[in-house]
């Protein structure tokens, strides 16, 4: 679960910024603190309050289903982005 950390913060963090949502819009529909959404974006630490409930937030507030935010991150893992 540990290498799904950081392709997931990034999946959350792409599709936020697509839906042009603010970390503390996602964190006010998951009821955690800014820093809780901050941290997962950033791949630093998986929240206590569990992942699906962030990813539920993520989709709700960004107009996506869960469970394809999921399979993104999934796939990052399969297929990391090129280094530059």
């Amino acid at each position: 679960m540990a290498a799904l950390l950081k392709p997931l913060g990034r999946v959350l963090r792409e599709a936020r910024k697509e839906a042009e949502i603010t970390q503390g819009e996602i964190a006010a529909s998951a009821g955690v603190s800014r820093w809780v959404i901050s941290r997962l974006e950033n791949g630093e630490r998986w929240p206590e309050v569990g992942p699906d409930r962030l990813v539920g937030a993520y989709a709700h507030e960004c107009g996506l289903e869960g469970l394809e935010l999921w399979r993104r991150a999934i796939k990052a893992v399969s297929s990391p982005p090129a280094r530059q």
